[in-house]
C-alpha cells in the first residue's frame, strides 16, 4: 500500500481521470491503461519534485495461535495409577478326590485383594490353558477393597474319560487385562469303587439244592473325613461311608432317592451353620433291589470353640 502525501496525490489522480470533461458529448470513459499512464506520469513528477519515493507499506503478518491444551482425564489418569493383585488365601481341594466320569464337582479359593485399588465390578474367571473343563456355574465375583477377602467358587462338570486333568484359570476385567497369577484345577477321573465279589453256590451231586443266600446291605455310620470353616459362619465337610452286602454294586442317595441328590465312591459334602449338628438321611441301594438307610447328625467338629 501507498501512504502519506503519495496516497493523496493518487487520489487526487483518479478522481479527476473518472471525471468527464464537461461540456463534451460523447468523450469516451477513460480506460485502465490511460488512468496508468497519468498515475505513473504523475508519480515520476512527485518523485523528481520532491526527491522522495513512494514506498509501500509492509504487508501484516498474521501471529500464530497456540493449540488449546486439552483438559485431563482425571478419571482415566487414577485408574492408569492402580495396581490390581490377588493372593490366594486357601486352595481348597477338589472333592471328592476322584471323579466318576461327567460327575459336577467344585472348586474353590478363599483370595485377598492384595493391590491398591477397589476391583471393579465386572471381573471374571477366565479359563487360559491346560485341560478345558465345562463350566456349569460360574463364579460371581465382587469388587474387593484392598486388603478385604472372599471365597470364590465354580462349579465345573469332570471329564468322561479316566485320567489325571489340569485347568489353569485367571481372573480378568473386562478388557481383557490379568488379575494376579494363574489360579489351577487339579483332578482326578477313575471308576467307581469295584463290587466285592459274590458267592455263588457250586453244584453237588444231589438233584437238589440251596443256593447261599446273598448277605443283607449294610452300611457304616457316615463320618467326617475333612472339613474346615467356611465364611457367612458356616463349615463344610467331606463325609465318607463304606457298604457291604447286597450284590456289590451300589447306589447312594442322600436324603431322598433321585438323580440330583446321587452321590458317589460313599462320599458327599455337606455346609451348614457353624457349631451346629448337620441333621440328614443316607440312602444306599444294591443292584439286587436291597435298600438300608441311615438318619441321625453329624456334629459340628470343632465343638470347643463354640460359645
Amino acid at each position: 500500500l501507498i501512504t502519506g502525501a503519495p496516497r493523496r496525490l493518487l487520489a487526487t489522480l483518479l478522481s479527476q481521470a473518472m471525471t468527464p470533461t464537461p461540456g463534451t458529448v460523447g468523450t469516451p470513459a477513460p480506460t485502465y491503461d490511460a488512468i496508468a499512464t497519468q498515475v505513473a506520469a504523475a508519480l515520476a513528477t512527485y518523485e523528481a519534485t520532491t526527491g522522495v519515493t513512494p514506498t509501500p507499506s509492509p504487508t501484516p503478518t498474521s501471529t500464530p495461535t497456540s493449540p488449546p491444551t486439552p483438559t485431563p482425564d482425571l478419571t482415566a489418569t487414577a485408574i492408569a495409577a492402580c495396581v490390581f493383585d490377588v493372593e490366594v488365601i486357601n486352595d481348597h481341594p477338589v472333592r471328592p478326590s476322584v471323579l466318576v466320569p461327567g460327575q459336577q464337582f467344585v472348586k474353590r479359593w478363599e483370595i485377598k485383594n492384595t493391590g491398591t485399588c477397589a476391583w471393579p465390578k465386572d471381573i471374571e474367571l477366565v479359563f487360559i490353558s491346560g485341560d478345558e473343563l465345562e463350566t456349569v456355574e460360574a463364579p460371581e465375583i465382587g469388587s474387593l477393597s484392598p486388603g478385604e477377602t472372599a471365597e470364590i467358587e465354580i462349579t465345573l462338570r469332570a471329564p468322561t474319560g479316566y485320567g489325571i486333568y489340569t485347568s489353569v484359570w485367571q481372573l480378568r476385567d473386562s478388557e481383557g487385562n490379568p488379575i494376579g497369577g494363574e489360579l489351577e484345577i487339579a483332578c482326578r477321573v477313575g471308576s467307581m469303587p469295584t463290587p466285592r465279589p459274590t458267592t455263588t453256590s457250586t453244584a453237588t451231586s444231589t438233584p437238589e439244592f440251596t443256593p447261599t443266600p446273598i448277605e443283607p446291605l449294610h452300611f457304616s455310620a457316615p463320618v467326617v473325613v475333612d472339613w474346615h470353616n467356611i465364611p457367612e459362619n458356616k463349615w463344610w465337610a467331606q463325609v465318607g461311608l463304606t457298604a457291604w452286602g447286597g450284590d456289590g454294586n451300589y447306589r447312594y442317595y442322600l436324603n431322598i432317592v433321585s438323580d440330583e441328590t446321587e452321590f458317589f465312591n460313599g462320599t458327599f459334602e455337606i455346609e451348614w451353620q457353624r457349631c451346629k449338628s448337620w441333621w440328614g438321611t443316607v440312602i444306599v441301594r444294591s443292584g439286587d433291589g436291597q435298600e438300608a438307610r441311615w438318619e441321625g447328625a453329624i456334629p459340628y467338629p470343632d465343638p470347643d470353640t463354640c460359645p
